[in-house]
């Protein structure tokens, strides 16, 4: 037996060495490939096209950018829109699917075919098509800017959402940071509490961040308003004046968020019916309400069935958020793959970067979901080993 165990370890290692020696000699030979037809057509790989002037201007950016400013700033900025509008859908991602789901487990006959009808209709019909439908909603059905509709100081029409600014100067920066470190401790403080001796989590921070932030905001502007720091949207004589949510983003995020939502609410169903049938029951004998029951007993148990699926999930949706170049909206691939793809003619190094940036994009999803899985994997009867 034992001289069978080390010619089966032996087979495996050789088996190891050859996959490793095949995957090299196949990447080898791309590689010469690749250098072969480069050469070939006098093309040179070079990166010095990243100081270079870019000569244009991103009007919808988080970071500003100019026509002075660099290819490699203009880099930045794809990037940057693609961070914020990849963040914002997942979170709308999570928020509808698990709507979604309660109203699939609702003892209400029509919100259980409503939630049917979403999932039927989002899953089946194509991104594309989804984020080109909401932005021809958004450009044709919304009040043009001579009828702007004003909801509490924001103003809406067809070219987008128009918010107030804050000024944040020195005293509102401090005023801010003490009273979100002081709101955080105090919710840490009291979000334990021990039996037996461990340390048993009471609640959910994120909830209460969710309400703190809403609340924290309207009350921020309130104290900036008093100071004179808020710049409020008003009419100009061509444009609402103020700071514009572009309807290319808004289609974007409303096309990337309620697509995968839809995939989201059937993996959180499915993972809550892997739970056993008996754990609600006990639920409902200790007297624990349908909601109760769900928020503490089964959500909790479907987690590990759950997280594998939705890592997929999140990193289609960051890789979906190309699809941006159909409407306009100035993601890494329209503006660095498109526009300076087609200034420059380095079609191998970008795309090489573009590739590079979403296979880290992916990478970072995966690892905090890994986290996740890992931190949980943890807890044992509400209890943290």
């Amino acid at each position: 037996m034992q001289v069978r165990a080390q010619g089966w370890s032996l087979a495996y290692t050789v088996s190891q060495v050859i996959g490793v020696a095949l995957v090299a000699g196949f990447l080898i030979s791309c590689w010469s490939t690749l250098m072969h037809n480069l050469g070939r057509l006098d093309i040179q790989l070079d990166l010095r096209f990243m100081h270079l002037e870019s000569g244009f201007r991103v009007t919808q950016s988080w970071l500003l950018h100019h026509r002075h400013d660099s290819n490699l700033h203009v880099l930045m900025t794809g990037f940057v829109n693609t961070l914020v509008v990849s963040a914002v859908a997942m979170v709308l991602t999570m928020l509808v699917a698990v709507l979604v789901v309660f109203f699939q487990q609702s003892q209400v006959l029509v919100l259980r075919w409503l939630a049917r009808f979403y999932v039927s209709i989002f899953r089946n019909v194509p991104l594309l098509v989804q984020i080109l439908f909401w932005y021809n909603v958004w450009v044709l059905k919304c009040p043009d800017v001579q009828n702007t509709k004003v909801f509490a100081g924001i103003m809406l029409n067809n070219r987008g959402i128009f918010l107030p600014a804050v000024k944040l100067n020195s005293l509102l920066w401090v005023w801010v940071a003490v009273a979100v470190l002081g709101i955080a401790f105090l919710l840490r403080l009291g979000q334990w509490k021990c039996v037996g001796g461990h340390k048993i989590k009471c609640f959910s921070l994120w909830p209460r961040y969710m309400v703190l932030a809403v609340v924290g905001y309207f009350l921020l502007l309130t104290f900036a308003s008093y100071q004179g720091q808020v710049s409020w949207p008003k009419m100009g004589r061509f444009n609402v004046q103020g700071w514009q949510v572009f309807p290319e983003f808004l289609s974007l995020l409303l096309g990337l968020g309620l697509y995968t939502a839809a995939y989201q609410a059937e993996t959180i169903r499915g993972a809550m019916m892997s739970v056993a049938q008996g754990q609600s029951e006990a639920s409902w004998m200790v007297g624990l309400t349908r909601w109760q029951t769900l928020r503490y007993v089964i959500l909790p148990q479907s987690l590990p069935a759950m997280l594998p699926s939705t890592g997929n999930h999140l990193m289609n949706l960051t890789k979906n958020s190309s699809l941006g170049v159909a409407v306009g909206y100035p993601e890494i691939f329209a503006v660095f793959a498109g526009t300076v793809l087609n200034q420059t003619g380095r079609a191998v190094e970008i795309m090489g970067i573009v590739m590079l940036v979403y296979l880290l994009l992916s990478m970072f999803i995966l690892m905090v979901v890994n986290a996740i899985n890992q931190r949980q994997s943890q807890w044992k009867g509400g209890c943290q080993k």
